[in-house]
């Protein structure tokens, strides 16, 4: 038996808690877009960038969390279910974060993370193995979710320098977390981040919904509609048709004493941008069926095109640092996209969508037509 197929047979799958957990995010982020829907300015794009790092790395500590847990333990279940109740709280306040009622967004926020680093320790505290990597991570990252808590305190502008400093001490708490071996199971993490990439095409689809609810039914809404349920297709089978399995089967191959750190950047760094991506998407995708007719919008351009620069540059990113595998298509549909999005201003925002949507539905059918990556050699 191989190492991999040893790592596979101690493998899990994701728990049913898990799942209803995931349902608040689908709530945190829903509340990202429609803050950036009234807001696209540079400003807009910035705070929703920070304050999506903020929920995502919140998020990405219970996917780590949950990876070396029994959730069948009643401490573990009570546990997360409790965490559930507190990151609906912060998701609530998520559009108060930069306002004067950021208290109650920051204090939900410190102990939802709190409450993860809780949840972590009991899962792992009788495995020494997982128990000393987990002690490598727990001091600094404890420091950051402080002073995250402390920035809810703080007035603004100056509330973006603290959560700014809060986030450099996430990102520190990693290096740190390198020293130490983290048992991961691969495919319970590979499936956690699927499923959270399904979450947000969720939001993606919703979007679609909530700008055409309401208008009177013409041919350019039925089209926009479409093309946006079309793209949200296409984005699932981009990621889910083969890099899903990929990135697992790339993960499980590593051994113990690097596995912590290939989780860390394919996973929990590398689906930052890829799922900011997804929101940036829906938030234009939003805008464009509500005004199907309209010229193409700048700061819409910007979401367009740097949105999915962002999706399927994320992939592009892994495959090169993982393997060197460079995927020329993707690259050059970011270069065409973006050529199209600004350039191109005979084209409403409907004909630029539409360009988007067969340049992604290139990539997917590229990739279809390549050998499988999955078992690229290391």
């Amino acid at each position: 038996m191989s190492e991999t197929d040893i790592v596979r047979a101690d493998d899990k799958s994701a728990h049913p808690l898990e799942l209803f957990f995931d349902l608040v995010f689908v709530y945190a982020i829903t509340q990202i877009v429609s803050s950036l829907v009234h807001d696209l300015t540079p400003a807009g794009f910035g705070k929703a960038a920070l304050v999506f790092w903020m929920v995502w790395w919140a998020w990405s500590q219970y996917a780590w969390g949950t990876n070396g847990s029994d959730i069948d333990d009643i401490r573990e279940r009570v546990g997360l279910l409790a965490a559930t109740a507190v990151t609906f709280f912060m998701a609530q306040s998520l559009p108060d974060a930069f306002a004067e009622g950021a208290a109650w967004f920051a204090l939900p926020y410190a102990a939802t993370r709190a409450l993860s680093l809780f949840l972590f320790w009991i899962g792992v505290k009788d495995d020494p193995v997982y128990r000393r990597a987990f002690l490598t991570y727990l001091p600094v990252t404890s420091l950051g979710l402080v002073i995250a808590g402390i920035g809810g305190f703080v007035p603004m502008p100056s509330r973006v320098w603290v959560w700014l400093v809060a986030i450099v001490a996430d990102l520190a708490a990693t290096q740190f977390a390198q020293a130490g071996d983290w048992a991961l199971k691969a495919g319970h993490f590979a499936e956690r981040h699927g499923l959270i990439v399904i979450i947000a095409l969720g939001e993606s689809i919703i979007a679609v919904g909530v700008a055409s609810s309401g208008s009177e039914r013409t041919s350019g809404l039925v089209i926009a509609i479409g093309l946006g349920v079309i793209l949200s297709c296409l984005l699932w089978w981009t990621y889910f048709d083969k890099w899903w399995e990929t990135g697992e089967h790339w993960l499980a191959q590593e051994p113990i004493e690097t596995r912590g750190q290939w989780g860390r950047n394919l996973y929990s760094l590398m689906h930052y941008p890829l799922i900011a991506g997804i929101i940036a998407l829906a938030v234009a995708v939003e805008e464009i069926v509500a005004h199907p007719s309209d010229p193409l919008e700048t700061p819409v351009a910007v979401a367009l095109a740097g949105g999915l620069a962002l999706y399927i540059g994320a992939i592009a990113v892994n495959a090169y640092w993982a393997r060197r595998i460079v995927l020329v298509g993707r690259l050059v549909v970011i270069a065409l996209v973006g050529l199209v999005s600004f350039f191109v201003s005979a084209l409403t925002g409907v004909g630029v969508l539409a360009v988007v949507v067969v340049a992604v539905l290139a990539v997917a059918i590229w990739e279809r037509r390549t050998q499988p990556l999955a078992h690229a050699p290391a």
